[in-house]
């Protein structure tokens, strides 16, 4: 440090120059407020806050107080709130993202983005005064620090901290992503060409190739025919019997000549339909498909005449998009 009357260099914590002589801290009451005397070394050495915000801020210290936009935090947003080890701003503004995410998304999605410019003009300062007020809290819970030791404390709880801003990305997505599934599974399905159809409670993906034979209120009919191809399926829905299995048992669309696979229980995302397969003399191939939802009764069926791998292959992607709204 330098005396302020001959500015002649001396050692740090002096109470007088021991060139001039001058008294180095006149008063108490011209420390600054930013400032704090420690004794605790044995002599009177002053704290300035500054230091030790720089010390709990980093290497980024400089740039962050040179400017108040955050040109971090208007990419990454809150992420780099939490990165920033501002957690209870984080916490309070993700709790109410989340919220309005589940009531209100398209709302949700507009106010984030409005806030997220907001706070990025103001973050910088935003988050130096955040660091303030932890060092000082920092100093009134360690009074019996020296300087350097203090420093070293706020060093080592401030900086950075990566792994609860990947958390909150991951809560986050996977939060999104389940109430918003059925809205993300058409946009994929489209992007790669599988339209997504509805029938009442049931989505399912009408592989390429299929259309619409006819269209009733209770029955679905898709065809697809080819040189070497032919296959079609149809989805009804009936009035609930007493079971989905009894209802294919029973199922008066087979002669006694059919051959009948035994009644099967599989599972299609998450959902348990009864399943049996019919081979009607050789004429065709039958796939049915029932299951008991929302008290009634949905029925799938999908029948090969002929097939060189194609229709097979259509099924399976008829089948496994099977599911119902959630």
């Amino acid at each position: 440090m330098y005396c302020p009357k001959c500015n002649k260099e001396v050692n740090t914590g002096k109470l007088f120059c021991n060139v001039c002589g001058s008294r180095l801290v006149e008063k108490d009451a011209e420390i600054k407020d930013n400032e704090i005397i420690d004794t605790s070394s044995g002599f009177t050495q002053t704290i300035d806050v500054p230091s030790m915000v720089k010390s709990y801020v980093g290497d980024s210290y400089d740039k962050i107080r040179a400017v108040s936009f955050s040109i971090w935090y208007f990419i990454f947003g809150v992420y780099y709130a939490l990165y920033r080890k501002m957690y209870l701003f984080s916490f309070i503004y993700l709790a109410a993202y989340l919220i309005l995410l589940y009531f209100m998304p398209t709302f949700c999605l507009i106010l984030s983005g409005v806030v997220n410019i907001v706070v990025s003009l103001i973050f910088n300062n935003m988050y130096l005064k955040s660091v303030e007020n932890k060092v000082q809290n920092i100093r009134r819970k360690n009074s019996g620090l020296n300087r350097s030791d203090l420093l070293k404390l706020c060093k080592y709880t401030g900086g950075v901290n990566y792994l609860p801003s990947l958390l909150a990305m991951i809560i986050v997505f996977m939060f999104s992503y389940s109430i918003n599934k059925n809205k993300i599974d058409e946009l994929i399905n489209e992007a790669t060409g599988a339209p997504v159809e509805d029938y009442h409670d049931l989505v399912f993906e009408n592989p390429n190739g299929f259309s619409k034979k006819s269209i009733s209120d209770d029955k679905y009919t898709y065809n697809y025919e080819t040189k070497k191809d032919s296959c079609n399926y149809t989805i009804e829905i009936t009035s609930t019997p007493n079971t989905a299995y009894n209802y294919l048992n029973r199922k008066t669309d087979y002669s006694e000549q059919d051959q009948k696979s035994a009644i099967s229980e599989v599972e299609l995302n998450g959902d348990k339909w009864n399943y049996m397969e019919v081979d009607t003399h050789g004429t065709a191939y039958v796939y049915d498909y029932a299951i008991i939802k929302n008290h009634s009764l949905y029925n799938v069926t999908y029948t090969v005449y002929e097939d060189s791998g194609i229709c097979t292959n259509l099924k399976d992607n008829l089948i496994n998009s099977l599911d119902f709204k959630k």
